[in-house]
């Protein structure tokens, strides 16, 4: 070593002097403790076989055993581990079963069903012995958020030439209406295209028109474009330029998978086809205010055996449109001559004032001096624990959606860990701040920045981890899903305490909303953030078959105990 640096070790000998050291002070001591060790042995005349044997070696795996069991129940989440058992699922349940009753006809905004709901979460938080969190000293906060509702049964006719109505689809076999609950999707041609388009149109109202069968070409921008909202001309907005041909009084018939780039305000309206059988049991709410008028151009969804009924009367079919599709250059369209006409309503009212009643109770924190200063100590900052508990309501047609397990099952079990919480031997360091919040349905995000502002001071805490729950209860998966969005660290950590009462997760689940984009709620966030489902749970989601029968007792224990055993450790420790 010293040989290869003889030309510059003088200026910079630690780069060979300090390692050869080293390693000969390593050396020489590895020889006077091997050749010590033989003398003893030797001189001692001790046998190794009698101290290392098969006794020896049991005791001492044993010993490590030992050991390691001790280790591991002196951790927090050991500790802890026998206050998260106590989670009752039976008492769970008992209130799903009131959330998902007929007396709350189906929890949704601006209803009388939602308001008793408010009334039944804020009285079992008080019951519960939280601190009120809403305004004027009570565990409501109020907040007027005007939405459009369906009014009627929506109606979908073929006319004849007369105009009368010669047939009538049935709603919900034949067709359903396009509320505006749009389905994530990433690219052009997928198969939640439909929502894209949509959830930047005006797609209710009420038109007639004979039918044309539309084939896009491929976006003219390539498939990672995206839609500008509010699409109302040429140009980008209106890539395939759908207003030079005259569309205003016809009604499109396009598929799912090509309807992503429409430009619904160019055309009469438009039937969008879609193969997935579940579109027509579940039901979606309008979002964002709405300003009716007669030129709105309405938008169904249809099944496939419709569309070819359809597109028989103007001589194609959908094998026709997917050929025509597939022929096109980017930007451009292909049309089939007119069909029947059809007569398209969708009555939805937009003068109701709504009105979101969000629940907030909370438990103080205990650890106030452990900062450096008065107001920087743990209790300064706020555990949040959510769960959205509107729902569907009842639909024009008369037809129930509980929506036991999306979202009365994690409603339900916030309460659960509320009650143990506040009554545990363990008092919490941080605020615990337990929020039921409305709007979920509606496909909102939950704001902490308005939820935090329904009491004063509370502004002042920082948001250190959020927990959101939903469909806790019902699910074709074997595992509790930890949704997209989730912080990696709390991910670690709710693996670990599932780990601790033996539940699988999995990070690649299926939660009541899955593939439905809510956007972030108003403020952002910056807090860490944990999504909690069942995975499967979307099987029954916004269906009638969410009801309390549904419900799992043993996912709800599971999960329940999972998620408590969580809030116990960020509720008190500053390292997890």
């Amino acid at each position: 070593m010293l040989a290869n640096i003889r030309d510059w070790w003088r200026s910079y000998n630690w780069l060979a002097w300090y390692p050869g050291l080293a390693f000969f002070l390593a050396i020489v001591a590895f020889n006077l403790w091997g050749e010590g060790l033989r003398r003893f042995l030797t001189e001692s005349r001790i046998s190794l076989g009698r101290l290392v044997n098969r006794y020896t070696l049991g005791a001492a795996a044993a010993l490590l055993l030992v050991l390691g069991w001790t280790l591991r129940s002196t951790t927090p989440l050991g500790v802890y581990r026998p206050q998260a058992q106590q989670f009752d699922a039976g008492r769970v349940l008992e209130d799903v079963r009131v959330l998902a009753s007929r007396d709350l006809e189906g929890r949704m905004t601006g209803t009388r069903g939602a308001e008793r709901a408010a009334e039944f979460i804020a009285s079992q938080m008080e019951e519960a012995g939280l601190f009120p969190g809403g305004e004027d000293g009570t565990y409501v906060q109020a907040l007027p958020v005007p939405r459009g509702y369906l009014v009627e049964t929506p109606r979908l006719e073929i006319l004849d030439q007369q105009g009368h109505v010669a047939q009538a689809l049935a709603y919900r076999e034949d067709f359903v209406e396009y509320a505006g609950s749009p389905t994530y999707s990433s690219a052009v041609g997928t198969g939640g295209a439909v929502a894209t388009i949509l959830s930047s149109s005006r797609s209710y109202g009420e038109n007639a028109g004979a039918i044309v069968g539309l084939a896009l070409g491929p976006h003219p921008e390539g498939p990672g474009a995206r839609l500008v909202p509010g699409a109302m001309s040429a140009g980008p907005q209106d890539p395939y330029g759908l207003r030079n041909f005259d569309l205003f009084d016809r009604i499109v018939v396009v598929r799912e998978a090509q309807a992503a780039w429409l430009n619904v305000v160019a055309t009469g309206g438009a039937l969008i086809v879609t193969g997935d059988p579940l579109t027509f049991e579940r039901r979606y709410l309008y979002r964002g205010v709405i300003w009716q008028s007669p030129s709105m151009q309405p938008v169904m969804l249809i099944t496939p055996q419709v569309a070819e009924r359809l597109l028989a009367t103007a001589g194609s079919s959908l094998a026709e449109l997917e050929r025509m599709g597939a022929d096109l250059p980017p930007g451009q369209i292909a049309m089939t001559d007119p069909g029947a006409t059809v007569h398209l309503q969708a009555a939805v009212a937009d003068d109701v004032d709504d009105e979101y009643l969000n629940v907030i109770g909370f438990i103080p924190g205990t650890g106030s001096f452990t900062g450096s200063r008065q107001g920087t100590g743990m209790d300064s900052q706020a555990v949040i624990v959510s769960a959205y508990y509107d729902g569907l309501g009842v639909g024009p047609d008369g037809m129930l959606y509980p929506g036991a397990n999306d979202n009365a099952s994690g409603v339900a079990a916030m309460l659960e860990m509320a009650r143990l919480l506040n009554h545990s031997p363990y008092q919490s360091k941080r605020t615990v701040v337990f929020i039921a919040w409305a709007g979920g349905e509606r496909g909102e995000g939950l704001s902490l920045e308005n939820v935090m502002g329904a009491r004063p001071g509370f502004s002042l805490f920082t948001p250190e981890a959020v927990i959101e729950l939903s469909g806790l209860g019902a699910g074709s998966g074997d595992s509790v899903a930890l949704g997209g969005g989730s912080s990696f660290r709390l991910v670690r950590l709710y693996q670990d305490a599932a780990g601790r009462v033996g539940t699988p997760t999995t990070t690649r689940g299926r939660g009541p909303h899955y593939r439905l984009y809510a956007p972030p709620g108003f403020g952002g966030r910056s807090a860490l953030s944990l999504y909690v489902s069942w995975d499967g749970s979307d099987r029954t989601a916004h269906t009638p078959a969410d009801d309390v029968a549904a419900i799992d007792p043993e996912k709800l224990e599971r999960v329940g105990q999972s998620t408590l055993l969580t809030l116990l450790v960020l509720s008190r420790e500053t390292n997890y």
